[in-house]
């Protein structure tokens, strides 16, 4: 009986461990971009996540103007959740819900190779990458071409997505495809 409990609270452990160091990636579209095939593994390597992440994506994605790529720093699935970010993501669900396409990754180990991605991606449409800063992201950072931009957008450290809503409403309105997630999970703090 000892060995059984042992062996069951060492299994729990290590379940919770899993999911300490750990990022999510949301990924949707207003058209049908996204085609929601991810593999179903609860928690998914960094390397698993770049290359499912890059085939969720339709074959007419390179119709987008935009393929944005949202990274915030040290985010976690959890907090969605806590009542403390009760609104914080309300804005990022909305987008979520009302798309045609989404799909989502819960837990991946370590943070997302969001260059690597973007790389993939751009190869695959021909299309340029832009590296940009959500606080001063303007229309005219993506001007009318034949291929998508790619734009890799840095938000701010934080447990919230609140004030980065105008970014969404200044990359394509209603022809883009977007994924959030983190390059880097949270760091487990000692208190």
């Amino acid at each position: 009986m000892k060995i059984y409990a042992t062996a069951l609270l060492s299994t729990l452990a290590s379940a919770v461990l899993a999911f300490e160091n750990t990022v999510p990636c949301v990924m949707w579209s207003p058209k049908d971009y996204i085609n929601g095939k991810i593999d179903s593994q609860l928690v998914m390597t960094s390397s698993d996540a770049t290359s499912n992440i890059v085939s969720s994506f339709s074959s007419n994605v390179c119709s987008a103007k935009v393929i944005a790529l949202f990274n915030q720093p040290e985010v976690h699935s959890n907090d969605f959740t806590r009542s403390e970010n009760k609104d914080a993501f309300e804005q990022l669900k909305a987008y979520v819900n009302q798309a045609s396409s989404r799909s989502e990754i819960e837990y991946i180990t370590d943070g997302v190779d969001i260059h690597q991605i973007a790389k993939e991606i751009a190869g695959q449409c021909d299309a340029t990458i832009a590296t940009l800063d959500a606080s001063t992201v303007s229309t005219d950072d993506f001007p009318q071409q034949n291929s998508p931009i790619v734009a890799i957008v840095s938000l701010p450290a934080s447990n919230s997505f609140q004030s980065n809503e105008k970014v969404i409403d200044t990359i394509g309105h209603d022809n883009y495809a977007a994924v959030y997630t983190s390059t880097s999970a949270k760091v487990k703090s000692d208190t």
